[in-house]
Formats: C-alpha cells, structure tokens, sequence
C-alpha cells in the first residue's frame, strides 16, 4: 500500500514546536478537501511513530455548559506552565460546524494561557452529538509530536453521547457546579461510569458551603454505584487558585498508577481500534457521496430493483461489488 508523501519543511516545523507548523497541520485534518486529507494523513502517520506519544497524557475535561470549564482550564494551564509543563487545549466548539471555529474566541476565554508558552485551539465538532470533533485524536496527536504536553481537551456541554470523550482521553475530569443535581439527572449513568475525577467548581465565597455539600453527596453516590473505582471528588475555585496544584496532583497519581499497571496502554490499544472504526466509517461515507461514487450506483440499482429489472438480492450484490471501488477519499 502506498503512503502519501510527507510534507517534510511542515513537519520539521511541528517537531519543532512550531505553532504555526501545528495549526497548518491541524487545519488540513479538518478539511474536507481529498489533497489536504493525503497530506493530513501522512503527518499523522509520521506523528503516530513519535516516541512521545506514548508519555504524553491526554485529559478531557467535560461538564454542563456555563460550569466554568475554560476557566479552571486557563488557570490549571497557567499552574502547568509554572511546573515547566507546555500544555495544548483542543476547546471543541460547537459553533465550529459553520465557521470553522475562532481561535480568538479561546483566546478570550482563557486569555492567561494563550498570551503563555501553550497552545490553544478550537477543535469542530462537525455535527457529531457528543462534545468531541470528529478530528480531535489527530491534532491530539500532532500536538504531543510538537513537544506539547499535556493535552487538554475540553468539551462542550454534557450531550447524548458525551461519552465519545472516553475513546479520545487517557483520563476524564467532570465539571459540575456547587449544588449540582438538576443538570446531572440528564446526564446519562454512562458518563458517571467513565468519570475518572470529579470536580466541584466555584468552591469559593457564599458557595463554598454549597460546594463542600455538594462534594460529600457525589461522594456517597459513586462510591455506590462503582464501589472500590469511584473517583475521586475534588473542590477547586479556578477565580482564587485554589485545589488547583491538588487537582493535578490527583490527576498525576491516577496517571502513574495505570502506566504501571498496564491499564493506560490497553486504552491506548481500544481508542486505536475505535479510530480505525470511526476512520473506515467516514472514509466510506466520503467514498458513498463523492461524484460518480456509489450513492449514484446505490440509487440506480434500488430503482432497478424496485422495477424488476433486477432482483433485489442481484442489487444488493452488485452495490456490494461497488465497494471494491471508490475514488480517492
């Protein structure tokens, strides 16, 4: 099988740690256009090989919209910076689907960090339910190749299938706010079962009360519904810094502990397999609709199924013998 050609002055730059380098090459993963998609494959390829890859951690953090995820992720940004990390924030954005996305935008919601030594990007969800774009992974991965570690991910709110988040991550940080409950009852028990920490924000001033209740009562109730697995509850207050070094010293052990025991690796492993899941699916949707692709062949063969030039199980082979070709997706 032939590789695309690599882009080589482009790729010198993203080992670099070019930001500019990793914003090119993180646009041509969100391209639609075939040439860009050849391109993006084979940075991704190169990056996929990086030993780096293996080390750098990728955090997705989540939670209802309004719970002030950009917030604690500029000020645990600034605190990672200090510990002479280089984080990068992919922030999936919704409003991406029309625009593209504005990098100004994250820039105003965690100003700190994109004035610092960090990378923050927006990341599209191209129309898919869950918070996570469908080329999340990609620049996850390009951006660890660029020496940024590690990679924060944040979604938008808690949707149907927030749980898309688990096949991109190494860990999971839920969001929710002092007094949480009415929003957490339309989160589906899924999302609970792959929290891997849960964080009570805006645990400061007339809430911090509210915020403690809040932390005993998600305390109590994963503890029975994953007993010896629940995570851990955290209080942090993103306005006053507080709980922050304590938060990533959670997320730290957690980290350590499955590198050890071989658990992070097996994630590793099934997030593989559910990309080249998710890569065939979209490769044969761009392959069904391109010009001249099977859509045209698919509705033919129905037609002449339906009129008896053929019978159907004749159609239905012959749109299967389509699948032996496709143009260049």
């Amino acid at each position: 099988m032939d590789r695309p050609e690599l882009d080589d002055e482009l790729w010198s730059g993203i080992v670099a740690g070019d930001r500019r380098a990793l914003a090119r090459a993180i646009s041509l993963c969100e391209s639609a256009r075939a040439d860009h998609r050849l391109r993006a494959e084979a940075l991704v390829a190169r990056a996929s090989a990086e030993p780096r890859l293996a080390t750098t951690a990728r955090i997705g953090l989540t939670g209802p919209a309004g719970v002030g995820k950009s917030t604690l992720i500029d000020t645990l940004g600034q605190h990672l910076l200090q510990a002479g990390h280089r984080p990068a924030v992919l922030a999936v954005d919704p409003s991406s689907r029309r625009t593209g996305g504005s990098l100004l935008g994250d820039q105003t919601r965690m100003p700190r960090l994109a004035r610092g030594d960090a990378f923050v990007r927006p990341s599209p969800t191209r129309g898919h339910l869950g918070g996570a774009g469908a080329y999340t992974l990609e620049a996850a991965i390009l951006c660890a190749a660029a020496g940024f570690e590690p990679v924060l991910i944040e979604t938008v709110g808690v949707g149907q299938n927030e749980t898309e988040i688990d096949d991109l991550v190494d860990l999971v940080v839920l969001l929710l706010q002092p007094g949480a409950g009415d929003e957490v009852q339309g989160m589906k028990r899924g999302l609970l079962e792959h929290v891997d920490v849960l964080v009570v924000a805006k645990a400061d001033g007339p809430l911090l009360g509210v915020a403690e209740e809040t932390r005993a009562r998600f305390a109590g109730a994963l503890r029975l519904l994953r007993g010896p697995t629940a995570p851990s509850v955290a209080l942090v207050s993103a306005q006053e810094g507080t709980g922050i070094a304590e938060l990533w010293q959670v997320i730290e052990a957690q980290l350590d502990e499955r590198r050890q025991s071989g658990a992070f690796a097996e994630r590793r492993a099934r997030q593989r397999r559910a990309w080249f899941r998710n890569g065939l699916v979209a490769a044969l949707t761009r392959a069904v609709d391109a010009p001249g692709g099977l859509r045209e062949r698919w509705a033919h063969l129905e037609e002449a199924a339906a009129h008896g030039e053929l019978s159907v199980p004749e159609a239905v082979r012959a749109v299967l013998e389509g699948l032996s070709w496709s143009p260049r997706v």
